[in-house]
């Protein structure tokens, strides 16, 4: 159930399409830019760094920033140049937990897991072609494995909770969500068929 070292890297973000219709264009931006800031945690993270990640142009970064800010989405930590997640967000996420009560239903095999085992165990769903880690548990042992933070979002197939979805999905959708990811896995230093190796193996054993 934990995560392996070998992928303890920021998640990759998916390129920002430019055919899209301005008003589409802006709205996927926004949203990039949100998961960029929520991938970064609570340390914060630069607009530079923004930039450089997603492709975009630092003014554009900063116009985008700017706006989020303002609704509260994100904000800046203390009188840095870092930004995190807004208060809005959390108000947001209240009144969409009772639609996503996943987290609840698992609450106690997650605690059961993580005190049996004393070790750190993560529970991730699909959102598109990616995981996300929506809840964490931590055991008692003195060396934690805090691979994911809750909201971090991989390519599926990274990690093992990643993995363990990708392998049980049907033949033809693991083919496609493979293709759909093969440029991304380079950044987590493994290819597509390896992770297709992988999956196969994973469905065979019954874990991954």
């Amino acid at each position: 159930m934990t995560e392996p070292k070998r992928v303890l890297k920021t998640c990759p973000k998916s390129p920002i399409g430019t055919n899209a219709p301005k008003g589409t264009q802006s709205l996927s931006r926004a949203l990039q830019i949100l998961r960029a800031v929520a991938q970064a945690g609570a340390k914060g993270i630069r607009a530079s760094q923004i930039s450089a990640e997603l492709g975009l142009s630092l003014p554009t970064t900063h116009r985008m920033l700017g706006a989020l800010n303002d609704e509260a989405l994100i904000e800046r930590v203390g009188e840095t140049k870092l930004y995190r997640m807004g208060p809005e967000i959390f108000a947001l996420s209240a009144r969409a937990e009772g639609r996503f009560s996943i987290v609840n239903h698992f609450d106690g095999v997650l605690t059961a897991l993580a005190e049996s085992t004393a070790d750190t165990i993560f529970l991730s769903i699909r959102s598109g072609s990616d995981s996300v880690c929506v809840a964490r548990r931590e055991g008692a042992f003195p060396i934690r494995t805090l691979a994911l933070d809750v909201g971090a979002r991989r390519p599926i197939g990274v990690g093992a909770g990643s993995l363990a979805l990708l392998a049980f999905a049907a033949p033809e959708e693991r083919r496609k969500l493979i293709a759909e990811n093969a440029e991304r896995y380079a950044k987590f230093d493994i290819n597509a068929d390896e992770i297709s190796v992988l999956a196969k193996r994973s469905r065979a054993l019954g874990y991954a």
